[in-house]
């Protein structure tokens, strides 16, 4: 009996913390979870009344309550394939990561889109399909871009990437859109399949460092005309 008790008390101080954690609150423009133990907001979307929106400016905190929340996370998924925004994308300073699905296929996103410097995550399929987004696309230092972050970008016109970065393939896949010259960064090792498919880029110089390149890194660019490898090269894919 008293083991029972005693697991029945456990269970509910458990739900008791969790349900405590972390509160959904709505603002005028999304919708936010706030982490009251870190004081920090994650937006999860737009609100429930928002029918048409001509640009999104995340805020870089919000006040509920008597508490202010700084705004440091896209939620996974929060405006997944959303149509009702359009125009430029402005995100705050205090962000640090944007989530799996974040911007999927929000077409009628437009404009250049600024990647703020405390950005160290930005998931999968974040931005991929947002055909609108213009400029060139500058990722800051120390960042981990995953699979498929920014594919078919369309209307991206460069990029510029930082000296530490982190990439697992497919990345800037279908960002035909992207020309010139690129430069890769020797401090990673390895580039991965399909990074730079089908890409516009017309010479790739790779950094001293770099020791692979795998199978299809560079597949279908027609417009290159030449790449420069490091001595520290070991293997390159087919």
């Amino acid at each position: 009996m008293k083991r029972t008790l005693l697991f029945i008390c456990l269970t509910i101080m458990v739900s008791v913390a969790i349900d405590t954690a972390a509160k959904t609150v709505s603002g005028t423009l999304c919708k936010y979870s706030l982490d009251e133990s870190k004081g920090e907001a994650t937006v999860l979307g737009l609100a429930s009344d928002v029918k048409e929106l001509n640009g999104l400016t995340i805020p870089k905190s919000i006040k509920y309550e008597k508490f202010t929340y700084s705004v440091t996370k896209i939620g996974d998924e929060a405006f997944k394939s959303n149509t009702i925004i359009s125009g430029k994308l402005t995100l705050p300073s205090s962000l640090r990561e944007i989530g799996d699905y974040a911007f999927y296929k929000c077409i009628n996103l437009t404009g250049e889109l600024d990647i703020p410097t405390n950005v160290s995550r930005i998931g999968n399929h974040a931005f991929n399909g947002c055909e609108g987004l213009t400029g060139v696309l500058r990722l800051p230092d120390n960042i981990e871009v995953k699979t498929c972050a920014f594919a078919s970008c369309i209307g991206f016109s460069g990029l510029e990437l930082p000296e530490h970065i982190t990439t697992n393939g497919h990345t800037f896949w279908g960002c035909t859109g992207m020309k010139g010259d690129l430069k890769l960064p020797g401090s990673v090792s390895v580039w991965w399949a399909q990074t730079f498919e089908d890409t516009g880029f017309s010479s790739i110089t790779i950094g001293e460092g770099t020791t692979r390149i795998v199978s299809s890194c560079f597949q279908d660019c027609p417009d290159l005309k030449e790449i420069s490898l490091p001595s520290t090269l070991s293997l390159v894919g087919s």
